[in-house]
């Protein structure tokens, strides 16, 4: 319960456009998930790790963005929201030949799945 009010309160500080702190308050949820040493269920439905990078994302830390996305697929390699969230960083950052191997890889992961969710 702990890391899923730490991560709300995250998002929420995120969304009201303080990074500094949503980003402190997700990099303490992400701790504690880890911490944790277990997932409950076994994947947990939404890591952290999205929360975070998507405040990165938000304050145009495109780098930290990227890591943080590239950590997520480590542990979840056909993350749709790890692929999507890579395509949407190499979208603000016009790197087109990144943007085009990330959406060729959301279209694969997305096959079967419910492509509206992630609109390309």
């Amino acid at each position: 319960m702990n890391v899923a009010s730490l991560e709300l309160q995250g998002v929420i500080q995120s969304a009201e456009g303080k990074y500094e702190e949503a980003i402190k308050t997700l990099e303490s949820a992400r701790q504690k998930e880890e911490d944790l040493g277990y997932s409950e269920p076994p994947t947990y439905a939404r890591p952290v790790l999205i929360s975070l990078a998507e405040a990165h994302l938000k304050e145009d830390r495109f780098d930290k963005a990227e890591k943080t996305y590239q950590e997520l697929l480590k542990k979840h390699p056909n993350s749709a929201n790890g692929i999507w969230g890579l395509y949407k960083v190499y979208k603000q950052t016009n790197d087109h030949q990144k943007l085009h191997e990330y959406q060729e890889k959301l279209n694969e992961v997305l096959r079967q799945g419910d492509k509206s969710l992630f609109p390309l």
